[in-house]
Protein backbone atom coordinates (compact mmCIF):
# COMPACT_ATOMS: atom_id res chain seq x y z
CA UNK A 1 0.00 0.00 0.00
CA UNK A 2 0.88 3.22 -1.11
CA UNK A 3 0.17 5.95 1.51
CA UNK A 4 3.12 9.09 0.29
CA UNK A 5 0.42 9.81 -2.68
CA UNK A 6 -0.90 13.21 -0.90
CA UNK A 7 1.98 14.39 0.20
CA UNK A 8 4.40 13.95 -2.93
CA UNK A 9 1.64 15.42 -5.22
CA UNK A 10 0.91 18.33 -2.92
CA UNK A 11 5.15 18.59 -2.77
CA UNK A 12 5.54 18.44 -6.29
CA UNK A 13 2.60 20.71 -6.81
CA UNK A 14 4.34 23.14 -4.63
CA UNK A 15 7.38 23.04 -6.72
CA UNK A 16 6.02 23.73 -9.71
CA UNK A 17 4.40 26.69 -8.61
CA UNK A 18 7.54 27.94 -8.06
CA UNK A 19 8.36 27.78 -11.60
CA UNK A 20 11.22 24.55 -11.08
CA UNK A 21 10.24 21.23 -13.36
CA UNK A 22 8.96 18.21 -11.80
CA UNK A 23 8.11 14.90 -12.86
CA UNK A 24 7.23 12.30 -9.59
CA UNK A 25 5.74 8.63 -10.00
CA UNK A 26 4.26 6.57 -7.46
CA UNK A 27 4.40 2.83 -7.60
CA UNK A 28 5.30 -0.16 -5.94
CA UNK A 29 9.13 -0.32 -5.81
CA UNK A 30 8.80 -3.99 -4.49
CA UNK A 31 8.08 -5.03 -8.34
CA UNK A 32 11.61 -4.11 -9.07
CA UNK A 33 10.65 -5.20 -13.05
CA UNK A 34 8.19 -2.34 -13.28
CA UNK A 35 11.05 -0.06 -11.67
CA UNK A 36 13.41 -1.07 -13.97
CA UNK A 37 10.76 -0.66 -17.17
CA UNK A 38 9.81 2.72 -15.93
CA UNK A 39 13.04 4.04 -15.27
CA UNK A 40 13.71 3.18 -19.06
CA UNK A 41 10.97 5.06 -19.69
CA UNK A 42 11.81 8.14 -17.85
CA UNK A 43 14.97 7.95 -19.61
CA UNK A 44 14.03 8.27 -23.30
CA UNK A 45 12.48 11.27 -22.78
CA UNK A 46 15.00 13.33 -19.89
CA UNK A 47 17.72 12.80 -17.58
CA UNK A 48 17.50 12.07 -13.96
CA UNK A 49 19.23 14.84 -11.96
CA UNK A 50 18.43 13.41 -8.54
CA UNK A 51 17.80 10.36 -6.96
CA UNK A 52 16.34 10.07 -3.50
CA UNK A 53 16.53 7.07 -1.91
CA UNK A 54 14.25 7.20 1.13
CA UNK A 55 11.54 4.49 0.58
CA UNK A 56 11.21 1.59 3.22
CA UNK A 57 8.99 -0.25 5.81
CA UNK A 58 9.89 -2.54 8.32
CA UNK A 59 9.24 -5.74 10.13
CA UNK A 60 10.46 -5.36 13.70
CA UNK A 61 11.53 -8.45 15.28
CA UNK A 62 14.15 -10.58 17.18
CA UNK A 63 16.71 -12.43 15.29
CA UNK A 64 15.10 -15.64 16.77
CA UNK A 65 11.94 -15.00 15.75
CA UNK A 66 12.26 -13.30 12.30
CA UNK A 67 11.67 -15.49 9.43
CA UNK A 68 13.20 -15.12 6.10
CA UNK A 69 10.60 -13.97 4.19
CA UNK A 70 10.26 -10.74 6.19
CA UNK A 71 13.92 -10.31 6.71
CA UNK A 72 14.41 -10.32 2.70
CA UNK A 73 11.29 -7.81 2.16
CA UNK A 74 13.11 -5.29 4.61
CA UNK A 75 16.49 -6.13 2.76
CA UNK A 76 14.71 -5.78 -0.48
CA UNK A 77 12.86 -2.42 -0.23
CA UNK A 78 15.79 -0.92 1.72
CA UNK A 79 18.65 -2.14 0.09
CA UNK A 80 18.00 -3.57 -3.28
CA UNK A 81 15.71 -0.72 -4.56
CA UNK A 82 18.32 1.42 -4.19
CA UNK A 83 21.01 -0.65 -5.44
CA UNK A 84 19.39 -1.40 -8.90
CA UNK A 85 18.24 2.43 -9.20
CA UNK A 86 21.88 3.58 -8.39
CA UNK A 87 22.99 1.24 -11.22
CA UNK A 88 20.36 2.60 -13.22
CA UNK A 89 21.15 6.49 -12.81
CA UNK A 90 24.60 6.39 -12.10
CA UNK A 91 26.20 5.95 -15.58
CA UNK A 92 24.52 9.09 -17.32
CA UNK A 93 25.21 10.94 -14.47
CA UNK A 94 29.13 10.46 -14.65
CA UNK A 95 29.01 10.98 -18.23
CA UNK A 96 26.86 14.66 -17.91
CA UNK A 97 29.26 15.00 -15.46
CA UNK A 98 26.39 15.97 -12.50
CA UNK A 99 24.23 14.42 -10.60
CA UNK A 100 23.07 14.08 -7.14
CA UNK A 101 22.23 10.42 -5.37
CA UNK A 102 21.00 10.64 -1.60
CA UNK A 103 20.48 7.70 0.49
CA UNK A 104 18.72 7.51 3.83
CA UNK A 105 19.91 5.54 6.47
CA UNK A 106 19.74 5.55 10.40
CA UNK A 107 21.46 5.55 13.27
CA UNK A 108 19.89 2.29 13.93
CA UNK A 109 22.87 1.02 10.63
CA UNK A 110 25.33 1.90 13.18
CA UNK A 111 24.04 1.32 16.34
CA UNK A 112 21.95 -1.43 16.23
CA UNK A 113 18.46 -2.19 18.29
CA UNK A 114 16.45 -4.77 20.15
CA UNK A 115 14.45 -6.00 18.05
CA UNK A 116 14.87 -4.56 15.02
CA UNK A 117 17.45 -7.11 13.18
CA UNK A 118 16.01 -6.58 9.55
CA UNK A 119 16.05 -3.23 9.76
CA UNK A 120 19.71 -2.41 11.24
CA UNK A 121 20.95 -4.65 8.74
CA UNK A 122 19.43 -3.15 6.16
CA UNK A 123 20.33 0.69 7.32
CA UNK A 124 24.22 -0.46 7.81
CA UNK A 125 24.26 -1.63 4.11
CA UNK A 126 22.83 1.64 3.36
CA UNK A 127 25.66 3.14 4.81
CA UNK A 128 28.15 0.65 3.15
CA UNK A 129 26.79 1.06 -0.48
CA UNK A 130 26.68 4.90 -0.25
CA UNK A 131 30.62 4.68 0.76
CA UNK A 132 31.07 2.78 -1.99
CA UNK A 133 29.36 4.47 -4.32
CA UNK A 134 30.74 7.94 -2.99
CA UNK A 135 34.01 5.63 -3.91
CA UNK A 136 33.08 4.34 -7.63
CA UNK A 137 30.92 7.13 -8.66
CA UNK A 138 32.40 10.59 -7.65
CA UNK A 139 33.87 12.86 -9.52
CA UNK A 140 35.81 11.64 -12.78
CA UNK A 141 39.45 13.39 -12.97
Amino acid sequence: MIKTKKPLNELASNLKSKGHSVDHYVFDLMHTNRLESLIKEIKKEKSIDILINNAGFDRPGIVAKTDKRKFMEVLTIQVIVPFLLIKMVLPEMRMRRWGRIINISSVYGTEGAKGEVAYSTAKAAVIGLTKTVAKEGGQTE
